[in-house]
């Protein structure tokens, strides 16, 4: 395992580079930059929570390069992840071979699709799952003193780090307590389910108490996250575009906060752009909600799939023996807490970075089904398990290795844009810093592509306001450019743009970064364009 962990580590640490690839890590890294400088009545935020950009903030304080610094905490996150993956597999009461062949189904999945990808906040909040899931499968669960403690202390550190942790682990945790109730024939194994379930609970809301309240006085109405609303709001049947937010969409929004640099470091600053919506509303909206629900379950299960073509025979081999509680307790509780985990996803959207957990219950399920007919009394069940042990290796190892096809040249490459890969926005925005010298703290706008835009902005520690409303010279357009005060339009296009309004005004790049034009509306063309 020590072995397994330090590869891990070694391979890990030789792909941390100093470029961002997505939007997201953008705002974990602001936010925690706010941290660190004590800034915390800007750093509390609604609709993301806080965990990881508080454990980042150290890094921050000793000088650590915050993008080197978010990658190197999400691979002492997945190394988190990793340990909890084994402490899990006791459960399934695997032996120390079939815990090591469960590791190395998981451990490249781990690596390629989901740390490679920084996808370090997703990563901790299931490490901190599994971890609560390991305590309250334990078979001596009520026997154990602390044990109420322990599934209160992650359940709220789990919310922490991810909003969706907070339904989840309170209604999972509401369901084994009395499932556990209901079991417990006698007064007092009866009286300790719910003397555990009360203790869950108050460790829970001690740890997370102090947050919501943050988040409520902030917003100044009681919430535990802004998450919910936005999150409905966009799958909802008023969104011009189904998963997109209204600040990705088109018009120009400033930054929440001094600070920021742009509109989505804080979603919720402007939760008024989200049209209230529920499902419950009427019948054609439940039933809208239901053609949402059935796409959304049809992906999870081309998600299983991707995990391993094995998944559905797995899922439901597991299933089939669930059904025999007393002789496999551990498959009567997993199934439960798989389909619970994923229901919260299908309701809303599905991507494969949200169900790191459901692809760990599938690989330790298929590790016990194999555990199983390794102790078979057939002789020739027993001689077929080597066969179907690297039948089980190599379904795992698939999606990996399509992944893989990102870094094989030794380093990530990952596209973002018009074919510009991360590196490549990186060496962008040095030619546009030292090269044409766009200044800090500049206001910009952009025609489209709002997260690559997004990413030169953080570089180039400038203002980014959104994309525009409309193309071209419209009054709209050029109204909401002059109300905002943009000093540049980054314009994606691989031509020139020939309109009268932005070509009347100067391209400081001369074509040199193309397909990125930039047009600083601070100064005027030499050539004034006729209309």
């Amino acid at each position: 395992m020590a072995l397994l962990l330090a590869a891990f580590l070694a391979s890990g640490i030789f792909f941390i580079k100093p470029y961002v690839t997505g939007s997201d890590q953008v705002s974990y890294i602001t936010i925690a930059q706010k941290y660190a400088r004590g800034q915390f009545d800007q750093a509390v935020n609604g609709y993301w929570s806080p965990l990881f950009s508080w454990l980042l903030a150290p890094l921050l304080w000793v000088r650590i390069e915050p993008v080197v610094a978010y990658k190197l905490l999400t691979l002492l996150a997945s190394v988190f992840l990793l340990i909890s993956f084994h402490l899990l597999s006791r459960r399934f009461s695997l032996t120390f071979p079939w815990r090591m062949i469960a590791l190395l189904a998981f451990g490249p999945a781990l690596f390629f699709c989901f740390y490679l990808i920084d996808n370090g906040p997703d990563i901790l909040v299931t490490g901190l799952i599994v971890c609560y899931v390991f305590v309250l499968f334990d078979p001596r669960y009520l026997a154990r003193k602390h044990s109420g403690m322990w599934c209160g202390l992650f359940g709220a550190l789990a919310y922490l780090a991810k909003s969706y942790a907070f339904f989840f682990f309170l209604g999972h945790a509401l369901v084994f307590h009395l499932y556990l109730f209901i079991v417990s024939g006698r007064g007092p194994e009866r009286k300790k389910a719910i003397g555990r379930f009360l203790a869950v609970l108050a460790f829970f809301f001690c740890l997370s108490g102090g947050w919501i309240a943050a988040v409520s006085l902030k917003y100044r109405k009681p919430t535990f996250s802004a998450s919910s609303r936005i999150n409905l709001s966009i799958v909802g049947p008023y969104s011009k575009d189904p998963g997109a937010h209204p600040m990705m969409t088109g018009g120009l929004f400033p930054p929440p906060n001094p600070t920021a640099v742009n509109a989505w470091e804080d979603p919720a600053a402007y939760i008024r752009l989200y049209r209230s919506w529920s499902p419950f509303q009427s019948g054609r909206d439940f039933a809208f909600w239901f053609r949402i629900m059935k796409a959304n379950f049809q992906d999870a299960l081309k998600v299983f799939a991707n995990f391993s073509p094995l998944s559905p025979i797995i899922l439901l081999a597991g299933l089939t023996l669930a059904f025999f509680p007393r002789r496999h307790r551990v498959l009567f509780l997993s199934w439960p807490t798989l389909f619970f985990y994923t229901s919260g996803y299908v309701a809303l959207f599905v991507i494969e970075r949200y169900l790191i957990f459901d692809l760990i219950l599938i690989v330790l399920i298929g590790a016990y089904l194999l555990n199983l007919l390794s102790r078979a009394r057939n002789r020739s069940t027993r001689a077929s398990v080597p066969l179907l042990t690297a039948a089980f290796l190599i379904s795992f190892f698939l999606l990996p290795y399509q992944y893989s096809a990102l870094f094989r040249d030794g380093r990530k490459q990952f596209f973002i844009t018009f074919g510009f890969t991360d590196v490549d926005l990186y060496r962008l925005s040095r030619t546009l810093r030292f090269r044409f010298r766009v200044p800090p703290g500049a206001k910009i706008a952009s025609n489209v592509h709002y997260s690559p835009t997004l990413i030169l902005a953080y570089y180039l520690g400038l203002k980014y306001y959104g994309n525009m409303t409309s193309y071209g010279a419209s009054p709209e357009n050029q109204a909401e450019l002059r109300k905002s005060g943009i000093d540049f339009v980054f314009y994606w296009s691989q031509d020139k743009l020939k309109d009268y309004f932005l070509a009347s005004y100067r391209e400081i790049t001369g074509g040199k970064t193309r397909p990125l034009w930039v047009y600083s509306l601070k100064e005027r063309a030499a050539f004034q364009h006729q209309p």
